[in-house]
């Protein structure tokens, strides 16, 4: 049997957030772009406009999820639905020339193309754009390796005498009218304007090409576009071998954490830091070791799937045939229905805690004439909001749905990331309610000064003022300051 990957399937997260009313520009550009169309109901979609999802399909993934699950991801009104999902139909294929030039050009089928935007109240939001792919045609183990080290990169992480390091030479976008979009890398100098000019990370040209099409000019709210982690996008893979048995252990490490191609018979860390890597990274439920052939070993013919989860990437290899890679209602199904809205949920978690822990620190650095207390009273609301609406410990009552959702949790450190941004949150709103204790205690001592000379005011007024008249006016005039100046310093407390 070969190591060769018969079947080969990849879905990419690239969640990123806007600046100054972004959001809301996007929703727009989204609403009037003929490239992008709404799914209205994310329960029926398909998965093109000329792909249906089986009814099976959809009925597996509905009842896989806890009720508070399925409200948040199946609102029958949309308009109301904190998730709001456009698609991209046109885009067919691609083909991607990997950064090694002896590597051959790599063809995949582009199966869907999507845009996600969480609402977090207040124009502000989390946008993650997914795109899943398909080999059109068995690949190198070699090849799989190196595609998923640098397809995922949203831009180069270093350059190298003006080459750009594990990252695609160029990508090319095949649309359903026959004809292609060219997206050649630009150069060092380019990418190092970007970052220079605008302070941002930079964004390869497939991308951009990806999220408002032809790639000049530049939409004015993508300027607003913020990257909320590093260059690799997370991603989730599906792999189908006629033995995954003959892969080596470094071949599986390599797999787990999205590496670069190397020798299967080299690990490429340390023995010492992968000693545990089977119990931490690998869930082998229906998984038994030896070879396929090997009666002494023990292991069942059908035990031949291995899930691996380093929480960036998340990666099934199994065998080729059978229930794994039936589409309707195997594992092929599940990979791209249920564990992708496990995926989907936990990357928006991660990167919607990660932007409330920029803003709650963008808040606390405004000066107080800044807007300080009304900003980082939105941003504390905000915070609610998304605990009650977002924050899910597990999603289903399935045993091995919740097996592998706390793995994934757990590798993307969700529970010590909300801990973190909640206790910055507390030492916020402590810092601002004693602002506002301090501010009420300065106005009630002004009052009590103001009150304890209303009997001098009103004995001077009396003595120079005798007639009545003058003195209800003076009284109310009076009367009149001081209640104008408490509202001012009420509405200064605020």
């Amino acid at each position: 049997m070969s190591r060769e990957i018969q079947q080969f399937r990849e879905i990419l997260f690239w969640p990123f957030r806007f600046e100054a009313n972004g959001g809301g520009d996007l929703q727009k550009f989204l609403e009037c772009s003929s490239l992008w169309h709404r799914d209205e109901d994310w329960l029926k979609r398909g998965y093109r406009c000329d792909q249906a999802r089986p009814d099976e399909t959809a009925y597996a993934e509905f009842v896989y999820f806890h009720p508070f699950v399925q409200r948040f991801l199946y609102s029958e009104d949309s308009s109301v639905s904190p998730m709001k999902v456009w698609r991209r139909d046109d885009i067919v294929g691609a083909e991607v020339q990997l950064a090694d030039r002896d590597c051959p050009i790599v063809r995949l089928s582009v199966e869907q193309v999507r845009l996600f935007w969480f609402d977090l109240r207040d124009d502000h939001g989390v946008g993650i754009l997914t795109l899943e792919v398909a080999a059109t045609t068995p690949l190198p183990l070699s090849t799989v390796q190196n595609l998923l080290d640098q397809f995922r990169r949203v831009y180069p992480p270093y350059w190298e005498k003006g080459v750009a390091g594990r990252f695609p030479q160029w990508v090319t976008w095949e649309t359903t009218d026959g004809s292609k979009l060219n997206c050649t890398q630009e150069t060092f100098s380019q990418f190092w304007n970007w970052a220079d000019k605008k302070r941002t990370y930079p964004v390869g040209k497939h991308w951009r090409s990806l999220l408002y099409g032809k790639v000049d000019p530049v939409p004015s709210w993508f300027d607003k576009l913020r990257q909320i982690e590093d260059e690799r996008m997370p991603t989730m893979t599906w792999l189908a071998m006629d033995d995954p048995r003959q892969l080596t252990c470094g071949d599986f490490v390599r797999l787990c954490f999205a590496d670069e191609s190397g020798s299967s018979d080299n690990l490429p860390y340390a023995p010492t830091f992968l000693k545990n890597f089977e119990r931490d990274y690998c869930y082998d439920r229906y998984w038994a070791h030896g070879s396929l052939d090997d009666e002494k070993s023990g292991a069942q013919s059908w035990m031949t799937t291995r899930y691996m989860n380093c929480g960036y990437a998340f990666t099934m290899v199994g065998q080729a045939g059978g229930f794994y890679t039936d589409a309707v209602s195997g594992a092929l199904s599940h990979f791209r229905n249920h564990y992708f809205t496990m995926g989907l949920i936990a990357h928006f978690q991660k990167a919607a805690l990660l932007s409330f822990s920029d803003c709650l620190s963008t808040d606390v650095s405004k000066p107080e004439d800044k807007g300080l207390h009304k900003n980082a009273r939105k941003t504390l609301r905000r915070l609610i909001d998304f605990t009650d609406r977002y924050w899910f410990i597990d999603l289903s009552n399935q045993l091995q749905a919740r097996e592998l959702y706390s793995g994934w949790r757990q590798h993307l450190g969700l529970d010590a990331l909300y801990a973190q941004v909640m206790d910055e949150a507390d030492k916020l709103s402590s810092y601002l309610e004693g602002e506002n204790e301090v501010r009420l205690q300065w106005i009630v001592g002004a009052a009590s000064v103001v009150v304890g000379l209303l009997p001098i005011w009103g004995k001077f007024i009396e003595v120079h003022f005798g007639s009545p008249l003058c003195f209800a006016i003076i009284n109310s005039v009076l009367f009149a300051v001081i209640v104008g100046f408490t509202y001012f310093l009420w509405r200064r407390r605020r």
